[in-house]
């Protein structure tokens, strides 16, 4: 009796802890994450946004879209620095909407390793591939993301990671 009480209880506790783990265990290949940069005023902007949502329906649940609005289009600065008053800037907290956009974008557009050179550009998985780069960076222009991003999703992934979060619109937190 003894016996059969304690694997009850250890059979309990396995389906308790089996229950907790959100990632498969089973080997996976890699997902896509495209950071798309974008702006307000971009004119080519609406076909990336476009080419971006195709490559994501086309894998469904293996693509994040991440679009970071810096740059010219979509900044009260340039690359460089150099201040413009054509566009509202979108790295400042606005007061209207409640809305925080943060330097993020602004230091992601900047890292010597993105080499932008054209709107919209995109980098998959922060990653360089020859041919595709605009300049000698990871950013590609959206005619590149359906070549490229392939590539990554065939490749086997060296651990599986997942996270559950919740968003806060009151406080404006995410709880992961």
């Amino acid at each position: 009796m003894k016996k059969i009480l304690l694997v009850g209880i250890c059979a309990a506790f396995a389906g308790a802890l089996s229950a907790q783990k959100i990632a498969d265990t089973n080997p996976a290949n890699k997902n896509v994450v495209l950071e798309e940069f974008t702006g307000k005023t971009c004119g080519y902007c609406p076909d990336g946004h476009k080419k971006g949502d195709e490559f994501s329906a086309a894998n469904p649940g293996r693509v994040v879209l991440i679009n970071i609005h810096a740059g010219s289009y979509a900044g009260a600065e340039d690359r460089n620095g150099n201040m413009l008053t054509a566009n509202p800037d979108y790295n400042v907290w606005l007061e209207p909407v409640k809305a925080l956009a943060t330097n993020y974008g602004r230091n992601i557009y900047r890292h010597p390793d993105v080499e932008l050179s054209g709107f919209p550009a995109g980098t998959i998985n922060r990653r360089l591939f020859t041919g595709y780069s605009q300049r000698a960076g990871t950013a590609q222009s959206r005619g590149g993301w359906a070549n490229t991003g392939p590539t990554v999703l065939a490749e086997k992934s060296p651990v599986n990671v997942a996270v559950r979060g919740y968003y806060d619109p009151t406080t404006f937190k995410l709880y992961v």
